[in-house]
């Protein structure tokens, strides 16, 4: 049970380094022309998007058309590598979460094999079998009484088609 504090707490140290990375991904998109171009671009779609979906619930379309006003450079970069910056952390958050989920399914399985193998063994272990000549006996025997049940069962079936079979009725006209 040691292991599995030490993954929660690694699980946590992850997704607290996730954040200074986050920052340092902002700070770089400043400096860097393609993690620049890729923030500016993600801040613009993100805008247009917004304006987009608020267009179409505040005004029936019929009164105007939608007009879209593109975002400035810096503004369009700094919501871009906002929205970078925390999809890396949340990222990092789901990662953490599903590999959590997945070592806990993983356990449990392991856990619910070892219960099944115990129960065979004990199912195995509490049968109780004796010497082959015991067991050769027993069998003998239920073939005997199995034959004895079958020519039972056929005179039982002749008595019951003797008792259920009718002569055909005779009519006055016949």
């Amino acid at each position: 049970m040691a292991g599995i504090p030490f993954l929660k707490l690694s699980g946590l140290l992850v997704k607290t380094l996730a954040k200074p990375v986050a920052k340092s991904v902002k700070e770089l998109s400043v400096e860097h022309p393609l993690l620049r171009r890729l923030c500016v671009g993600i801040g613009q779609t993100t805008n247009y998007v917004v304006s987009r979906m608020t267009h179409l619930t505040t005004e029936p379309q019929s009164w105007h058309k939608f007009r879209y006003v593109e975002m400035k450079t810096a503004e369009a970069l700094k919501s871009g590598a906002e929205i970078l910056s925390e999809s890396i952390i949340l990222g990092v958050a789901v990662s953490v979460a599903v590999f959590e989920f997945e070592r806990s399914a993983r356990s449990k399985a392991a856990s619910d094999e070892r219960a099944r193998q115990k129960q065979v063994r004990t199912f195995v272990s509490n049968l109780t079998c004796g010497p082959q000549e015991e067991i050769d006996a027993k069998l003998k025997n239920a073939e005997e009484k199995l034959i004895e049940v079958e020519a039972l069962l056929q005179a039982h079936q002749q008595t019951l088609h003797d008792l259920t079979y009718r002569r055909p009725r005779r009519y006055w006209f016949f």
